[in-house]
């Protein structure tokens, strides 16, 4: 946190557990903190304090209140403080900072206890995340989609479907 401190960034530190956030808030002064007892308003208040701030600031959050639906672009710097069980819940707090409009490289940094449930739990979601990639995104449909797009058998299919429910011809 000292070199992010001396180089000014701005850091938003996330976890699921309360107490997690309640022992970094006393230990680091952050701006505030956003979990779910915190109203809309008040956590867009708490984001335009970080942006607000010259040179360094600490958000903590919530992951699954400061997680989702939130741009936290005047930040650069994310920590997790411990690996969740929905590899998208984590994807989804990263892009809080991530955002368009973000100018700065953003730096992300997993924080992993050894011989702990961290390690088993890392392993599994790097499974989990195998598996998605294998079936999801190198699908058969995803291949035969691409393939129609390329000779142009989906728009002949839609004109078709135009046609045929009487809309005349094709949008283009």
């Amino acid at each position: 946190m000292a070199d992010y401190r001396q180089s000014g960034e701005k850091v938003v530190v996330f976890s699921f557990f309360h107490s997690v956030l309640e022992g970094i808030e006393k230990s680091f002064h952050p701006v505030g903190r956003i979990d779910g007892s915190i109203a809309s308003e008040a956590r867009l208040a708490l984001i335009a304090k970080l942006a607000d701030v010259e040179g360094h600031a600490l958000l903590l959050a919530q992951i699954d209140a400061g997680g989702v639906g939130l741009n936290i672009q005047a930040a650069s710097v994310v920590v997790l403080m411990e690996p969740q069980w929905k590899p998208s819940t984590e994807n989804q707090a990263i892009a809080r900072v991530y955002r368009m409009g973000q100018t700065r490289r953003v730096i992300v940094h997993r924080l992993l206890a050894r011989e702990s449930i961290d390690e088993r739990l890392t392993d599994v979601l790097r499974k989990k995340q195998e598996i998605f990639d294998d079936h999801v995104r190198d699908s058969s449909v995803k291949a035969a989609s691409e393939e129609a797009v390329a000779t142009g058998l989906a728009a002949r299919l839609i004109e078709e479907e135009v046609r045929r429910v009487g809309g005349g011809s094709s949008p283009r």
